[in-house]
């Protein structure tokens, strides 16, 4: 069974409480549950705990992929993190269990490589609130975003 949202409103990936009793919140619960995702609650950093939080650095191969993902690794841990790379498959289950395992989640999102001159692409930096920042609050997680400059690779 494929389980999705439908958009019915103008807010994307979105339940509406006017039409459904449902949160994204139970969405979000839903999602726990049916994956069997013990973990609810990332670790609390600077209450004393000497517990490292582990961060997952989701690492692509083609498109939207980090090109310097040993460095980022690097620094991270120096920053105190246990570090993990992962790279989506087709495991859903599996992945999401790795992602649930970790604390934080480092990646890269977005709508393809167009160039910075380039006013479609001033249009889509909007959408990573709409598909990922607003979603995320709506679940309760915390989401930040940090733009990087695009660069063509030689």
């Amino acid at each position: 069974m494929t389980v999705g949202l439908i958009r019915r409103t103008s807010k994307e990936l979105s339940i509406d409480p006017s039409n459904s009793p449902y949160s994204m919140k139970d969405f979000r619960q839903f999602l726990r549950s049916s994956y069997s995702l013990k973990r609810t609650t990332a670790i609390k950093i600077g209450n004393g705990s000497r517990k490292r939080p582990r961060l997952v650095i989701i690492s692509r191969k083609r498109s939207r992929a980090f090109t310097n993902v040993g460095e980022i690794a690097g620094m991270a841990k120096r920053l105190g993190f246990r570090v993990f790379v992962a790279e989506p498959d087709v495991d859903v289950s599996g992945f999401a269990k790795i992602i649930n395992s970790c604390d934080v989640m480092m990646g890269v999102h977005g709508a393809g490589s167009p160039g910075p001159g380039n006013s479609h692409w001033r249009n889509r930096m909007g959408c990573q609130k709409t598909y990922f920042e607003e979603p995320a609050k709506d679940m309760n997680i915390r989401y930040l975003d940090y733009k990087i400059e695009w660069k063509r690779a030689l």
